[in-house]
């Protein structure tokens, strides 16, 4: 039972990736039945990067984690398009006057050593608006909207509200046309309409995402390199497994006496009251084994642990 981080590889759903975890990490599955596992953000196929992944009485602690800005490398596809807006849909070329105007664009970014760039990056802080790809998993009028979309049915979403925290320029390159950012972002952020609008906005042609790396989930990131990540065995999964003092900047702690800990456990309830705060809070018991987890804007209980989730 826990947390980790789990790296996924190019080329596998969100949830198969779930599923060799389960069959190759999860020894107890076996003997136990069926178990509780579930992530707090899905990866497009063609996208890699880390999971965060809560099974058994880790995955009660899901929920309080939800909603963590992800950290992204982007690499950006400029000259062509497609409907998905990455590399897996129907592909189209900009015009032979387009692609001029845009290798202008990248030797004059790439002869100023992207300051130009960083300073569009910059120009894009903080909250705004952005239309999501018609190829989500956003519901329309009861219905996927890739399904729609792949059905050739016309359908508009509306916009959403966004927040890009950070952004870094990284590198061009003139030669295949193609920019590499790393951007932190909300939760709900679709990187493949930046590709899209900042395609027009830079060069009056949408681009399309080459490659797209989540490095880091809130305070979450790996102790390796995103170079040793890419370069590992892809028939075994990189899992990096999380202890308390990986949350401790997302939780408010209280310590129970051991009567309070008893009652908690037996039946669900506090005998006292706790201070709202903008953090969701962690019980312990003295010995520093968590017991359960409190909402922060009110301080109801949101889950009872029947073991400790940090105790692997």
């Amino acid at each position: 039972m826990g947390l980790a981080l789990i790296w996924k590889p190019q080329g596998l759903q969100s949830q198969e990736c779930l599923s060799h975890f389960k069959k190759n990490f999860l020894s107890f599955e076996k003997k136990s039945g069926k178990s509780q596992i579930g992530h707090s953000g899905t990866l497009d196929p063609f996208a890699e990067g880390w999971l965060l992944v809560g099974w058994e009485e880790g995955s009660k602690l899901l929920a309080p984690l939800m909603g963590l800005p992800k950290t992204y490398i982007v690499n950006m596809q400029f000259g062509q398009c497609s409907d998905t807006l990455d590399l897996s849909g129907k592909i189209e070329f900009a015009s032979e006057a387009g692609l001029l105007q845009i290798r202008k664009n990248f030797e004059s970014w790439e002869s100023d050593s992207g300051a130009f760039l960083s300073k569009y990056l910059k120009s894009h802080l903080g909250k705004g608006k952005q239309v999501p790809p018609k190829f989500s998993a956003l519901h329309v009028d009861g219905k996927r909207a890739y399904d729609l979309a792949r059905a050739g049915v016309e359908f508009e979403l509306k916009e959403r509200e966004i927040d890009i925290l950070d952004a870094g320029h990284l590198c061009v390159d003139s030669q295949k046309l193609q920019w590499t950012f790393k951007v932190t972002v909300s939760s709900g952020t679709y990187i493949r309409s930046f590709a899209r609008d900042w395609g027009e906005e830079l060069c009056a042609f949408p681009a399309l995402l080459n490659s797209l790396t989540r490095t880091a989930i809130g305070p979450f990131q790996s102790k390796s390199t995103v170079d040793q990540l890419q370069k590992s065995n892809k028939e075994d999964l990189v899992v990096e497994n999380l202890e308390m003092k990986d949350v401790e900047q997302l939780f408010d702690f209280a310590t129970l006496s051991d009567i309070e800990a008893q009652r908690l456990q037996s039946f669900g309830r506090l005998n006292r009251e706790f201070l709202q705060s903008s953090k969701p809070m962690i019980l312990l018991n003295r010995q520093n084994g968590a017991l359960a987890w409190l909402k922060s804007d009110t301080r109801e209980i949101g889950r009872v642990f029947q073991k400790d989730p940090f105790a692997y």
